[in-house]
């Protein structure tokens, strides 16, 4: 391949992967034209407008409310922005890039460092179809840069042992990417650095020397950003940051409610705790307080003393008992399907690359430990990821790294090792369990649970049929790549056409059509809208990337402790033009609430879709009688109908 006149080398594999990779830029551009912008990232869709507004000023942006989710990826879409006006498709599109990007680094990774060979091409094409990183190479969510920073950063750390200013950098991308994958990073790359500098123990003091300066150049970037966000009106505040660092006035009680058993053992996806062990050690825990109460009571007989020997041993008991529970608690968080599924890594994934990472983690010990990070990482990881309240996006950073030890395990399976017969015998008796398990808890009646259950049946019988019949293993190990494979291209291809995006777009127009609403009232409007997150209305949000809506409070969900921090804040008063969320049961109080913050429109939207309703519709015939407002304009959109009352009180 020539570029000019600089000549690039390259393999036919090499050159195999770069048009998958140019392919899956083009198929998804095309996928992007039917967005529709939902969950969190409408509020990075605000942000970047945000930033783009303040940059046409000549205004600079740390003392605004838009670093709530990082700023420095943000800047390339906010700067586009300024010449194309706000768009998602814009937005998506920086991030479909990225995402093939990071693609293209990941494949860079396996074939120069993991050597996986022939694997690789297979790896690239499981990263590319993997429900997690489709799905989000399609939204304008944090989960795309993140993954780009950090296997940027991981290429130049298993590249060699050099450059560490550098690599510092790119740990700063990640912290600014997602602040949560730099914090839980760190545990795992301060162990693998004091195993490869502390080779030579003879050389003791000369190695904790090379290690601190590692440690100096790799996190001062982190430092100093950090610094710069809570220490002067360099960089916005990132309030997540603040809260992980206990810089709030409310200091760690977040962080640590996120780990207590009630958040932990919930799934963040459904925002639900439906753990069947928790259950169980509520229940425990009721009976400790009944025995208490019955202490209490027991206090001023004359057998005090030995009831309350007794007593204390049976709490003990109890105690201990419902530490048993909240452990087996948190394995069955490992069975929701929300989560380790075909939708993140399956477990008939998870377990042989689990399995693989302990082998190898020997073996990588003694002969390649620049490829340790890999392993530290994966399980760190996830053991934090399982601890804390877990969402199914969250799993996304670990995701590259499951697919190569799961390959590994694949690749080291062939070589036919004597000392890896045994880690087969644990993996299939694992998969065995995990199936039979699935079957008891996962719900049957539940199209999502049931095509987990019969994939993992599938494919343990496969790892069955690789184990047994070693004369076809090769067979059977492109059968297991094909069935994952399919299934991934089923769940995707079901998704984006019955509930994600292309369906959402196809029934409701592109976005909502929030840019035609947007248009249907004056930019000096001061605007109350039908949105509800969770709901078909949250859609309407975007009218404040569409109008260009000015503010978003730098101190969101938490107060920065101002005996720690002292730094200006917001630069402008906290107002909107678009209101949402006022009660509408009680229309006196309705209209009293209107006029007080001077809301001038009223916007409420009607759906044609039967089965699906706007959560405030039914009052649209209550605001037509009103005598405080008048029906100014009706408009017929996709599949719903646009009421527009004009206040005139």
């Amino acid at each position: 391949m020539t570029l000019g006149k600089v000549k690039i080398n390259l393999s036919s594999q090499a050159k195999t992967a770069l048009l998958i990779v140019l392919i899956n830029v083009v198929i998804l551009s095309i996928v992007a034209l039917f967005r529709y912008a939902v969950y969190d990232e409408k509020l990075y869709l605000h942000e970047t407008v945000m930033i783009s507004e303040l940059l046409k000023q000549g205004k600079w942006i740390a003392s605004y409310g838009v670093g709530l989710h990082g700023f420095l990826f943000k800047l390339p879409v906010a700067l586009a922005f300024l010449i194309t006006g706000p768009s998602v498709y814009v937005a998506t599109l920086f991030h479909i890039i990225l995402a093939s990007s990071a693609s293209g680094i990941f494949y860079l990774i396996v074939s120069r460092f993991i050597k996986l060979g022939k694997w690789s091409i297979v790896a690239l094409g499981l990263l590319l179809l993997n429900y997690q990183f489709l799905s989000w190479s399609l939204t304008y969510h944090r989960e795309i840069p993140v993954v780009f920073a950090f296997l940027l950063f991981l290429y130049f750390l298993l590249r060699d042992n050099k450059g560490f200013l550098l690599k510092g950098f790119l740990l700063m991308l990640v912290l600014d990417a997602k602040e949560y994958v730099f914090f839980t990073l760190l545990p795992a790359l301060f162990i693998y650095e004091v195993i490869v500098n502390f080779e030579e123990i003879k050389h003791f003091f000369a190695n904790w020397f090379q290690l601190l300066k590692k440690a100096a150049f790799l996190l001062s970037p982190s430092v100093i950003y950090l610094y710069l966000m809570f220490f002067t009106s360099a960089i916005p505040v990132n309030m997540f940051n603040a809260s992980i660092l206990g810089l709030t006035d409310s200091h760690f009680s977040y962080q640590f409610q996120q780990a207590l058993p009630e958040s932990g053992l919930s799934d963040g996806t459904t925002n639900k705790n439906t753990n069947f062990s928790y259950t169980v050690s509520k229940k425990i825990e009721d009976l400790i307080e009944q025995k208490i109460d019955k202490k209490e009571e027991a206090k001023n007989s004359s057998e005090s003393s030995s009831l309350s020997v007794n007593n204390n041993e049976e709490e003990c008991e109890t105690g201990s008992l419902r530490a048993l529970v909240l452990f087996i608690g948190y394995i069955e968080k490992f069975f929701y399907t929300s989560i380790f599924s075909i939708q993140g890594i399956p477990l008939v994934v998870l377990v042989p690359s689990l399995i693989a990472s302990i082998y190898l983690f020997i073996n990588w010990f003694k002969e390649r430990k620049g490829l340790l990070f890999l392993n530290l990482f994966y399980w760190s990881y996830l053991v934090l990821y399982i601890v804390r309240v877990s969402h199914h996006r969250y799993l996304l950073p670990i995701i590259p790294i499951g697919i190569i030890f799961f390959l590994l395990f694949l690749d080291e399976y062939l070589k036919q090792k004597k000392d890896f017969k045994v880690y087969i015998i644990v993996t299939m008796s694992l998969l065995i369990i995990v199936s039979f398990i699935s079957v008891f808890y996962q719900d049957l009646g539940d199209s999502k649970g049931l095509f987990n259950i019969l994939l993992t049946f599938l494919v343990t019988g496969l790892f069955g049929g690789l184990f047994y019949f070693k004369k076809y293993k090769e067979l059977f190990i492109k059968l297991i790549l094909g069935t994952l494979i399919g299934a991934l291209i089923f769940i995707n291809s079901y998704a984006l056409l019955t509930k994600n995006q292309i369906y959402k777009s196809l029934t409701w127009g592109a976005n909502g059509e929030a840019d035609k609403i947007a248009k249907m009232v004056d930019p000096k409007d001061i605007v109350f809208i039908d949105c509800e997150s969770g709901t078909i209305s949250e859609v309407t949000y975007l009218l404040n990337v569409y109008r260009g809506t000015n503010y978003l409070p730098i101190e969101w969900h938490w107060k920065l402790d101002k005996n720690k921090i002292n730094r200006s804040l917001d630069a402008v008063e906290p107002t909107t033009d678009l209101w949402y969320g006022i009660d509408m049961s009680n229309l006196r109080n309705f209209k009293s609430t209107i006029k007080q913050k001077k809301i001038t429109k009223i916007i409420l939207l009607e759906s044609q879709v039967e089965g699906q309703k706007f959560p405030l519709e039914e009052y649209i015939d209550d605001l037509k009688k009103e005598k405080w407002l008048s029906l100014e304009r009706v408009e017929q959109l996709k599949n719903k109908k646009v009421y527009v009352f004009e206040v005139k009180i």
